[in-house]
């Protein structure tokens, strides 16, 4: 059975945006578990974050304005 090429790590970094910007997920989500790296490195170069409105940390990642910009959302 023929396997499905890999992401390139852009294309990963923009599906993890992409998917905070459009419906946040769960820190432990399946989508959060599978593409941990991914989502690793989207919250180290500041694309998502865990921080909500009032300025506490969540139990979801949404995207923020660097990361939506950087992926012209």
């Amino acid at each position: 059975m023929p396997t499905r090429p890999r992401p390139s790590p852009a294309d990963e970094l923009a599906l993890i945006v992409r998917a905070a910007f459009e419906r946040p997920f769960r820190l432990k989500s399946n989508l959060a578990r599978r593409e941990a790296a991914a989502v690793a490195e989207a919250a180290l170069r500041g694309y998502i974050t865990t921080l909500d409105a009032s300025g506490m940390h969540g139990a979801f990642w949404r995207s923020t304005w660097t990361g939506e910009k950087a992926f012209g959302l």
